[in-house]
């Protein structure tokens, strides 16, 4: 394992961060659509795959937080306990 350069806080932050973009892409929901004639399939067709995108990057996102906070709780561990000579996060 690498040295960590982050503090725990700074693990924490970025957690945070990761989880409010996640949130907003979460909530986000597909305008209501007009009567465009003929370009409405596309239109609907974009919008599905824009759902679908946003849906995949929250869940990358989600994962990154969980893998960020596993980080932070492992390392915590491991250097409360003094585990492989691991570092002291820097203050």
């Amino acid at each position: 394992m690498g040295d960590i350069t982050n503090t725990p806080g700074e693990m924490d932050a970025l957690a945070r961060s990761l989880e409010a973009g996640a949130a907003k892409l979460d909530g986000m929901r597909a305008a209501p659509i007009a009567n465009a004639g003929e370009s409405i399939g596309m239109l609907a067709q974009a919008v599905g795959q824009l759902a679908e995108t946003s849906a995949g990057v929250s869940g990358g996102l989600h994962r990154t937080v969980e893998d960020i906070h596993a980080a932070r709780d492992e390392y915590t561990r491991t250097d409360h306990d003094g585990a492989n000579n691991m570092p002291q996060p820097p203050r």
